[in-house]
């Protein structure tokens, strides 16, 4: 190069123009790093004048010791100079330092730097030739070139190669890291690093790509002044064609000789490697399983609608093609449509009360809406999306619909044991198997596979009492712990993504929502390890637990009812092997009640009257059954504000509230007075006087329990005394079952409290919820003392006091709770004098005086000594009430077994995944032939790259796992050994440290 290109570049390198960084064959737009084998481009500096302040080199030069020139290419701009030319730029190269960076894309102009287009610098980029090499032929780009990066938006002046026409010029675009915005004439192009950060931004923040698009236009021109070129529909065009390229290459299209056009159905979704794969990850011979293991190789899937992601119509709806039909997580919509379409007209109509799903489904508003929501498909216990697990929902949630999506998910299917669960399941697996068969014969289940229906556990108890045990999770063999709800998590995240989801036409929604299942189920791949790992450390500690729990309340029943025992474990056994349609975990209906008292009472006064017509005996008696009602319910009302007014603290709100019912009570005493008066002689001198220094909640009613037996027998008949009997007695077992109820929901409250809350108002909110328990608890328990009292006052002791016994405070505690020892005790009160709670408030807590007696988590039951469960739980006289929680107890201890062995057979599976697709990719690298060696350089390493990721995966999961899994082997080996002390095993055992992640997402289970 002669004496005018040096001039040229020595001019270049002294004005404020743009400073490439070191090393770089590019320009500013793009990196080294996206430069192939075959060819990259140059970059020609075109001559620019302009007058350089000295003020900028004096700045660089003030700070310029030490520092590494990192400004000047070392290889596009080579030439020959002489040693003084040399000397020369030397200088220039020194004096440039890295602090000129700022100013790279940026002029002197009216005392200040001001930002500048790269085309106007001189910059010109030339494709289709290695670096050094020289274009005999360059074709200058009509117009503009725009190129996105990660900085900004550019105007470009680009030359594309016209030695060789066989290379068009998308292929001269891509080679150097630049995808083209249209595959003819191309006249803007997307970095692929710009792509990459806005694909991963969108997976894991669901950034839109509108708004994306707006911070590049921020990044070019923060002032507004000079708008860059508007290629938003050219860059979300580039984004779809890019992640359908990318699903492509991550599972093997590139490799595979019939390409894209060769991907089968729901071949490209991200498939959960825990859950039962056969020929992958399943044990040969697994099919001739017994019959009594064959729940550990069960599928469990989950399955909800979605009504937050609808989709509004657009245009262009029928013109916005699927780039994959079917090949991920959504379904093919064109078949997926016609089986809808040729079923729509059945109406739905739900008979369980407890949900309007189904009813709502002919009702949906849908104008203007393409969708009004989606059904979804994933497995219940790891919360991935199956392959054709997601589609549209044209009008509600209706049976065509979600029997598609449901049936499309596993098609293919082979299992033996297959559990679906869904939120109205009691409803939608009436005549299924009929609506399954006039289906696509591709869409039916194999005979082979036993399907069950389940309902999610926070989702059953609104359903009617007969929904309940038979579609529990905890009372179905071979679920473990499954809640279900998996659905429901699900959306918290994907629901993120629903409102750009809405806006976008037909085929962009499907592409972008496969992309983005494709994504959640990826992320939940590479936490497999840490999530399995959380699974198995408390599946672990509930198995023994609940063991050691089922062996004595076990123990205790066998004392009580020996001849009952193996009489209810064989009822269990029949349902669960479908011998028996009675299920033994239906919640009987209570043989004493209060409204069935009521009933009876009514029944009664009607028979006497029919058999006695109208008389004055006949009259009486239903009046004094009033009265009686009355004055029970009365003494609710005074107990009600009695526990009002024990608050320490009242805001003017709530004293306003207590100064009303006071008021409501006195009036509604006085009139339950003055009926007495007029209707049972006798009984004006027992009426206490009420005085304005009484208020109505002490005054005492006049009722038979609450006089002396001699006063009683005189002014009340038998009668009417064994119609307050009846009550009371109904009364007192009704408290005792919202007493049984009301502990369970603490159980469960504080079981799911130990984690730390996430701010101020989430322990606020959780604190009143369990406040709002220990209340109840409290009034159930005040409930019954009462009514017990008034029974002793009416019978005096016997035999009933073995079934309806003291309530001691002690007493009054879970099934798996117990009250503070007398260390505990200690330890409590010194945490109270601590934190300023005076001596008479402690001890009051500690009888339970304002709330309920303290309690801790039994245990002991990992001892030989189990300790007993409060009296409560299974009442002498009761045998239903014992029977029930007897199966229950049976119940949790299996689930929380079948956890155990599942986690540990979901950990080999995974590991067992992760060698067979190292293998598959292994098989990949060599299936295409008659290729370039380039590509099969490519292609090759590629396969080589993914195979050592899933082998090193593999590895790191087995090395994670190995100890517990070897405690598991033990504890089992211990839970089946009915000879075994569970003290001496845990003190043989060595203690295992556990690294668990705290950042990932905790496990949600509900009971």
């Amino acid at each position: 190069m002669g004496k005018d290109r040096f001039e040229r570049n020595k001019k270049r390198f002294e004005t404020t123009g743009p400073l490439l960084p070191k090393g770089s064959r590019h320009t500013l737009i793009t990196s080294s790093a996206h430069r192939t084998t075959s060819s990259s481009f140059n970059v020609e500096i075109a001559p620019r004048v302009e007058t350089t302040p000295a003020r900028i080199l004096e700045e660089v030069d003030n700070d310029s010791v030490g520092m590494e020139w990192d400004a000047m290419p070392s290889e596009d701009f080579s030439f020959n100079a002489t040693p003084d030319e040399e000397e020369e730029l030397g200088r220039v190269k020194v004096s440039m330092k890295s602090k000129a960076k700022r100013y790279q894309d940026s002029e002197w102009k009216s005392g200040y730097f001001r930002q500048i287009p790269i085309k106007d610098i001189g910059i010109h980029v030339h494709l289709g030739h290695r670096p050094g090499q020289v274009c005999e032929r360059p074709q200058q780009t009509q117009g503009d070139f725009v190129v996105l990066t990660p900085t900004g938006i550019h105007d470009v002046v680009v030359f594309f190669c016209g030695c060789n026409p066989a290379i068009d010029h998308k292929q001269q675009l891509l080679e150097v890291g630049w995808w083209p915005s249209s595959y003819k004439d191309p006249r803007s192009a997307a970095t692929f690093d710009l792509l990459r950060q806005f694909h991963a931004l969108n997976l894991q923040s669901q950034t839109p790509p509108t708004d994306f698009y707006r911070t590049l236009e921020k990044l070019s021109d923060g002032s507004g002044l000079s708008k860059p070129p508007d290629r938003l529909a050219q860059f979300m065009i580039m984004v779809r064609q890019w992640r359908h390229v990318k699903m492509g290459k991550r599972f093997g299209r590139g490799h595979d000789p019939s390409g894209l056009n060769g991907t089968e159905q729901g071949s490209t979704a991200v498939l959960c490697r825990s859950c039962p794969q056969p020929g992958i990850n399943l044990p040969l011979g697994w099919e001739q399983a017994p019959a009594s293991r064959r729940w550990l190789y069960a599928l469990i899937l989950a399955m909800d609608a979605n009504f937050k992601q609808k989709a509004r119509s657009r245009p262009q709806d029928s013109l916005d093609e699927t780039l994959g039909p079917g090949w991920g997580c959504v379904v093919n919509y064109d078949s997926y449509m016609a089986i809808v379409k040729a079923r729509s007209h059945a109406d739905e109509i739900s008979h369980c009360v407890g949900f309007s799903a189904i009813w709502s489904a002919n009702s949906k508003k849908s104008k203007g809406l393409r969708a009004t929501g989606i059904g979804a498909v994933i497995c219940a216990r790891h919360e991935l999306f199956r392959p054709n697990g997601i589609g549209d929902l044209q009008k509600g949630e209706r049976y065509c619909n979600m029997d598609a999506i449901f049936l499309m998910s596993v098609m293919r299917l082979t299992c033996l044991i297959l559990f679906i669960s869904y939120d109205i399941a009691c409803q939608w697996y009436k005549n299924f198997f009929t609506r399954m068969h006039a289906m696509p014969l591709e869409l039916h289940l194999p005979h082979s596979t036993s399907v069950h229906f389940r309902v999610p556990k926070f989702h059953l108890p609104a359903h009617v009492q007969s929904c309940h045990a038979p579609f529990s999770f905890n009372f179905t063999e071979g679920v473990g712990k499954t809640d279900g709800e998996g659905p429901e998590r699900k959306w918290s995240t994907f629901n993120n993504a629903a409102a750009s989801l809405s806006m976008m036409s037909h085929g962009g929604r499907m592409d972008t929502m496969a992309d983005q299942a494709n994504g959640h189920n990826y992320d939940k791949v590479i936490r497999t390890g840490t999530f399995l790992l959380k699974k198995l450390v408390k599946a672990i500690s509930e198995s023994i637990i609940n063991a050691r729990a089922f062996a004595a309340i076990n123990d205790v029943l066998k004392i009580q009812f020996g001849e009952h025992v193996r009489e209810w474990e064989k009822q269990v056994e029949a349902w669960e092997q479908g011998l028996s349609k009675e299920c033994p975990y239906d919640r009987p209906t209570a043989s004493i009640s209060v409204s069935k008292v009521k009933k009876e009472m009514a029944e009664e006064n009607e028979r006497i009257q029919r058999e006695k017509g109208q008389n004055e005996a006949v009259v009486v008696l239903a009046n004094a059954a009033a009265m009686v009602i009355e004055g029970i319910e009365i003494e609710e009302a005074q107990e009600n504000i009695q526990r009002l007014t024990s608050l320490s603290k009242q805001t003017d709100f709530q004293a306003t509230n207590i100064l009303n019912r006071r008021t409501t009570l006195l009036n509604r005493i006085q009139r339950f007075h003055k009926y007495q008066i007029e209707h049972i002689p006798g009984i004006t001198e027992h009426i206490p006087t009420i005085t304005s220094d009484d208020q109505p909640e002490d005054v005492v009613l006049s009722l038979p329990s609450s006089l002396p037996p001699h006063v009683r027998s005189l002014i009340f008949s038998k009668d009417v005394i064994n119609l307050e009997d009846r009550l009371r007695h109904a009364y007192a077992h009704e408290a005792i079952d919202d007493l049984t109820d009301h502990l369970c929901s603490r159980s469960v409250a504080y079981a799911h409290s130990t984690r730390q809350p996430a701010s101020q108002g989430a322990y606020t909110k959780t604190r009143a919820f369990r406040d709002q328990i220990e209340s109840r608890v409290k009034s159930s328990e005040v409930s019954y003392k009462r009514h017990r009292a008034a029974l002793y006052a009416l019978r005096g002791s016997g035999e009933w006091e073995r079934v309806l016994r003291e309530l001691r405070p002690e007493d009054v505690r879970a099934m798996g709770e117990r009250t503070l020892a007398a260390e505990e005790r200690e330890v409590f009160r010194q945490a109270q004098m601590l934190a300023g709670v005076s001596e008479n408030e402690i001890e009051a807590a500690l009888l339970g005086a304002d709330a309920n007696v303290p309690t801790v988590e039994d245990l002991n039951v990992l001892s030989s000594k189990g300790s007993t469960a409060s009296w409560i739980w299974y009442v002498a006289g009761d045998r239903m009430s014992t029977d029930r929680r007897k199966d229950i107890q049976i119940a949790r201890a299996r689930r929380a077994r079948e956890e155990l062995e599942l986690v540990d057979e979901e950990m080999r599976r995974s590991i067992e995944f992760c060698q067979w697709r190292a293998g598959w990719w292994d098989a990949q690298a060599i299936r295409r032939s008659n290729i370039s060696p380039w590509l099969a350089d490519g292609l090759q390493a590629y396969a080589s790259e993914q195979s050592d990721i899933e082998r090193r995966r593999g590895v790191s999961w087995q090395s994670s796992w190995a100890p517990l899994r070897m405690r598991v082997a033990d504890v089992i080996k211990s839970l089946d050994d009915n000879h075994s002390n569970p003290e001496e095993m845990l003190k043989r055992l060595k203690v295992i440290t556990v690294e668990l992640d705290v950042e990932q997402d905790s496990l949600l289970e509900i009971y």
